[in-house]
């Protein structure tokens, strides 16, 4: 009768593991990581950061680490922090934070786990001031409107409008 004829693709999971994997097929190899350290302004220990990656449009370095049958991307940072304090370490709804604030940094000593709420309220308090102090310097230096101060910084005019005021009333801030 019919001749049985073989799949001509092997199963998935020979696939995975075989000589067919597509990073061997194009010639990928993975490549060994570099680490720098890098001083920080105020803190006792340097940053670490991984210089042989580069790092996303966040700022932040993504690795694919195996884990189970299939890849998928994982924060450096995050795996630092489980790296050190284990598996279970991280619970679910919390994230990893940079105390520091530099976001390729891997050193763990520099890292802590927060609530999202938390990680939210504490990172998003820096990033505003940071913004407002930059906004008072250029307001200083062009005398500009709140609407093109609005335009430069990436915030509202009401705000801007309202640091004016605040700014205006308080000079020696």
């Amino acid at each position: 009768m019919g001749e049985a004829t073989a799949d001509p693709l092997p199963s998935r999971a020979c696939r995975e593991r075989g000589p067919l994997s597509a990073a061997r097929k194009s010639g990928r190899q993975k490549r060994p990581l570099k680490f720098a350290r890098i001083p920080h302004p105020t803190m006792r220990q340097s940053c670490i950061e991984i210089v042989s990656h580069s790092r996303n449009r966040k700022g932040y370095l993504q690795l694919r680490p195996r884990t189970g049958p299939r890849r998928s991307h994982v924060g450096a940072h995050r795996l630092a922090y489980l790296s050190k304090y284990g598996p279970d370490s991280i619970p679910p709804g919390y994230e990893v934070d940079h105390i520091c604030g530099n976001r390729g940094c891997v050193n763990r000593k520099h890292l802590r786990v927060l609530s999202c709420s938390e990680h939210k309220r504490v990172t998003n308090a820096t990033r505003y001031s940071q913004r407002e102090e930059a906004a008072h310097c250029h307001w200083l230096a062009t005398d500009c409107t709140g609407t093109a101060l609005a335009a430069v910084f990436g915030v509202s005019a009401t705000t801007t409008r309202r640091w004016i005021r605040e700014w205006k009333s308080d000079p020696d801030a």
